[in-house]
């Protein structure tokens, strides 16, 4: 592991934009806790049935089955293993079925074939099983596909997943962004704050996947913020800590150019577009990457004088 370690982290009164995006992510979680927690607790309600799942498996199978070019081999082979009895195919099946923007849109109008009492009490309870979905907060915030608001380009950026989800972001926020924040201003922080989350959604939206979960969270924005610290310091001096073994010699600081920040979050990410599988979903590294490119324009405006900081650079040994 390899992390850049300035340091300390500015107090409100020396990072004030930092801070009230850190509390608008916060107010946002806290107040829609409650809801999202009732949602899941009804969505996760129907993911523990296993009747229920194994019969979307089966019907998600026939799906595919119907629409072989809308799909990898790999789920073409795990159809095929649902529809031959296969229990963990159909679990599997099941649970990306639940997932899939093409599947959920056409699933209430899909004839199966099958088991007609099972079929028809999966149908009874699949549309209620919509229902806990979208009335989730995630779904209401966060840019879906299935019916893309202009709204939710924005909203997006302040809708989280759980804790440990808001924790990182929030964590990464506060690391980055106030030392960013002395060094180039507030406003320069709001501008690739919220226009690298634009991007990072505009991006997702080009190259959606078949996944029907939203976009959510603040991670095209702060990989924007990244972006933009690495160009804009580039080949200056940053401090990095790394950790392989809690053993003398396998841990510690070292002064690293700032542009090691790129290949150390971004190559990851490029690493995962490459590889991952179209119907899984997850993680959204073409938000990630999209919000990159936008830090990078920023950092690259600031580094070739297009524009200018709002205040003059704070020396380093001050803000590290």
């Amino acid at each position: 592991m390899i992390f850049p370690f300035f340091r300390g982290i500015l107090p409100p009164h020396l990072a004030p934009v930092t801070w009230f995006f850190v509390v608008v992510n916060l107010f946002v979680f806290i107040v829609n806790l409650p809801s999202h927690l009732a949602s899941q607790a009804a969505v996760d309600a129907y993911i523990k049935d296993n009747d229920f799942v194994r019969t979307q498996g089966n019907v998600f199978s026939q799906f595919v089955q119907k629409n072989p070019g809308k799909y990898t081999s790999l789920f073409n082979a795990m159809s095929r293993n649902a529809l031959q009895g296969d229990w963990f195919s159909q679990l599997m099946m099941g649970s990306y079925g639940a997932r899939d923007r093409n599947f959920v849109e056409a699933a209430g109008r899909f004839q199966a074939s099958g088991d007609a009492v099972a079929l028809a009490r999966w149908r009874a309870e699949y549309f209620d099983f919509r229902d806990a979905q979208a009335a989730s907060p995630v779904h209401k915030w966060g840019l879906s596909l299935s019916r893309p608001r202009w709204t939710n380009y924005v909203t997006y950026q302040f809708a989280h997943s759980g804790f440990q989800h808001i924790l990182w972001n929030m964590a990464f926020l506060v690391f980055f962004a106030t030392f960013l924040e002395r060094l180039i201003g507030g406003s320069l922080v709001t501008l690739t704050y919220l226009g690298a989350g634009v991007v990072g959604a505009v991006v997702f939206a080009g190259f959606p996947g078949l996944s029907y979960s939203p976009l959510i969270g603040a991670s095209g924005s702060l990989s924007g913020l990244m972006a933009l610290l690495a160009v804009r310091l580039w080949d200056q001096p940053v401090r990095f800590v790394y950790w392989f073994l809690p053993l003398p010699g396998y841990w510690g600081f070292r002064e690293l150019p700032a542009w090691l920040i790129i290949p150390v979050y971004f190559v990851p990410d490029v690493a995962g577009l490459l590889t991952s599988i179209p119907e899984t979903g997850g993680v959204a590294y073409t938000a990630h990457l999209g919000g990159a490119l936008f830090g990078t324009a920023v950092g690259l405006g600031l580094r070739f004088g297009w524009l200018e900081a709002e205040e003059p650079p704070a020396p380093l040994e001050e803000s590290f």
